[in-house]
């Protein structure tokens, strides 16, 4: 929901993460990618990628935490 009413720039503010330069589009994006396999798989059968998608959450949540205001 958020993507569809977005009336902001979200490619504007960019962040470093885990050596690689992303923007805050790609930031919700990979929370929200992390945020359904947590709500969507067992915690149990996850794969590594899907477990490190998911801890990284707070990580990303925590650099562009400021610009959620918009």
């Amino acid at each position: 929901m958020y993507n569809e009413i977005n009336g902001v720039d979200t490619s504007f503010h960019k962040y470093e993460f885990k050596g690689d330069t992303i923007t805050f589009q790609e930031c919700i994006d990979r929370m929200l990618e992390g945020l359904k396999i947590e709500l969507t798989t067992d915690e149990y059968r996850r794969t590594e990628e899907q477990k490190e998608k998911v801890e990284d959450i707070v990580n990303i949540f925590a650099l562009c935490l400021h610009s959620l205001w918009w």
